[in-house]
């Protein structure tokens, strides 16, 4: 089981991560998913970059022990928006419209 969450960087240099919800003053566009590939739409609504994969940089990945005996319950694993980890080192902050994809895999 998968679940995917896209976060955005409000403007003002606000970041949410761990909360999914948006709030409808958040408006992050990612400029290398495209004009049209608004990650938050009009209304509030989050919507996963179809890309991320592939053209989102890996931010990292951990794992969360189970709650009894060894091995793990979850696999994490955070994504951001092409360019976001050269601009993080250069001003040692997140710019605006960074867009941020955690995966979440249930382990058996």
């Amino acid at each position: 089981m998968r679940s995917v969450s896209a976060l955005g960087v409000a403007p003002a240099g606000l970041s949410v991560i761990g909360a999914v919800t948006a709030y409808g003053q958040i408006n992050a566009r990612s400029q290398y998913c495209g004009a049209s590939a608004a990650v938050v739409d009009d209304k509030g609504n989050l919507r996963t970059p179809s890309d991320y994969r592939t053209a989102y940089q890996v931010l990292g990945s951990w794992a969360v022990a189970k709650d009894d005996g060894p091995g793990s319950k979850e696999l994490h694993v955070v994504y951001a928006s092409p360019g976001t980890i050269a601009a993080y080192h250069k001003d040692r902050h997140f710019t605006d419209a960074t867009v941020f994809v955690k995966e979440v895999f249930k382990t058996i």
